[in-house]
C-alpha cells in the first residue's frame, strides 16, 4: 500500500511552491508514495506584489495571529496520512496569515500522532514564527520531527533592499553590482531535492515511524547567533506595536493609518540602528555569553540540527 503525503503550504510569490516542489520531487516518482496537495487560498488574495500601504497595512494581523477567511480545505482531514509537509513563509516574525487560518482550524486535527515537517521560507528571521509554529502543531497532537529553512541570498543589508524592491515592484533579478537576485538562491532550492531523498529513503525503511529526525546533519537548519537577540526584541515590539494599530481599526479602514505610519517611521528607525546594535551586542556582550549563545542555538536548531 503506498504511503500518503500530504502537503500542505502558502505561497504567495511561488518561491516556497518551488523549494516545495523541489524537495517532493523524488517522492512523486515513487510508485510507493501517493501524494496530496493543499494550496491554501484566503477568501480576498492577497496581491503581489504588494503596493506599500497593503504591505504595511497587514501587519497588526500578522503579529496578532488573526486568521483571514479562507476558501474551503480540499484535502480530506478524516484520512490516514503517514507525512505531513506544512510549508510557510515569515511575514513581521510570524507565519503568513492563511497558514496561521489552517494552523487555527479544526482541519489542524489531521496533524494528531503524525510525523510533521515544516518547511520556512523567509529573509532571514524566523526563529519566532517557528515557535508559534511549534505551539499549534503540538496543540493539534502532532510530531514536528524535522524543520527545513531558506533564507534569502545576500547579507543582511543586501538582502533587505533586494527582497522589498521584490515584494514592492516585482523585480526579483540582481541590480547595481551590490545587491544580489531576491530570495533563495536557484542552486539552493534545486538541492532541495536531497531532502526528498532523504524523506523517500526514510518511508521505504519504515524508519518515518520512529519519530526521530530524517534529516539530522544534512544542513537544513542553521541559526545565525548574531541575530538571535534582535529577532527577541523585535517580536516583543511588533506585538505592542500590532496591539496599538489594531486598537484604530481593522486592515483597510483609513483611521488606523496615522498610527500605522508611526509604526512605519519606527520601523525605519530601527532597521536603520539594527546594524550598529548587532555589533554591539557582538563585540561587548557576545564574549561573555558564549555558554548561552551555543544552547539558544541547540535548541532553536532542534529538531534537525547537526
Amino acid at each position: 500500500m503506498a504511503q500518503k503525503i500530504l502537503v500542505i503550504h502558502y505561497s504567495q510569490s511561488g518561491q516556497l511552491t518551488d523549494i516545495i516542489k523541489s524537495i517532493i520531487g523524488p517522492l512523486q516518482k515513487s510508485a510507493d508514495v501517493e501524494m496530496v496537495w493543499e494550496n491554501l487560498q484566503p477568501c480576498e488574495p492577497f496581491p503581489f506584489p504588494w503596493s506599500p500601504l497593503s504591505f504595511f497595512d497587514v501587519f497588526p494581523e500578522s503579529v496578532l495571529l488573526e486568521a483571514p477567511g479562507m476558501n474551503p480545505f480540499l484535502f480530506d482531514s478524516d484520512a490516514p496520512y503517514d507525512l505531513i509537509i506544512l510549508g510557510y513563509t515569515v511575514w513581521y516574525l510570524s507565519p503568513s496569515p492563511p497558514v496561521v487560518a489552517f494552523l487555527k482550524s479544526a482541519q489542524a486535527n489531521v496533524m494528531k500522532d503524525v510525523p510533521v515537517i515544516t518547511v520556512v521560507n523567509c529573509k532571514d528571521r524566523w526563529l519566532m514564527a517557528q515557535e508559534t509554529v511549534k505551539e499549534y502543531i503540538h496543540k493539534a497532537g502532532g510530531k514536528l520531527i524535522d524543520n527545513v529553512v531558506f533564507v534569502h541570498q545576500g547579507n543582511e543589508i543586501t538582502s533587505l533592499v533586494s527582497t522589498l524592491r521584490w515584494l514592492l515592484t516585482g523585480k526579483k533579478n540582481g541590480f547595481w553590482r551590490i545587491f544580489p537576485p531576491a530570495g533563495v538562491d536557484k542552486k539552493e532550492i534545486e538541492g532541495a531535492a536531497k531532502f526528498g531523498e532523504a524523506i523517500l529513503e526514510a518511508l521505504q525503511n519504515k524508519d518515518i515511524k520512529t519519530g526521530k529526525s530524517l534529516l539530522r546533519g544534512m544542513g537544513a537548519v542553521k541559526v545565525n547567533p548574531n541575530i538571535i537577540q534582535q529577532e527577541k526584541v523585535g517580536y516583543r515590539n511588533f506585538v505592542v506595536w500590532a496591539r496599538i494599530v489594531r486598537a484604530f481599526g481593522k486592515r483597510g479602514q483609513w483611521r488606523r493609518l496615522p498610527c500605522l505610519f508611526v509604526f512605519i517611521f519606527y520601523l525605519g528607525v530601527l532597521v536603520s540602528l539594527s546594524v550598529p546594535f548587532a555589533l554591539i551586542i557582538r563585540v561587548l556582550v557576545n564574549p561573555f555569553r558564549k555558554d548561552a549563545i551555543r544552547k539558544e542555538i541547540e535548541y532553536f536548531e532542534q529538531p534537525s540540527g547537526d
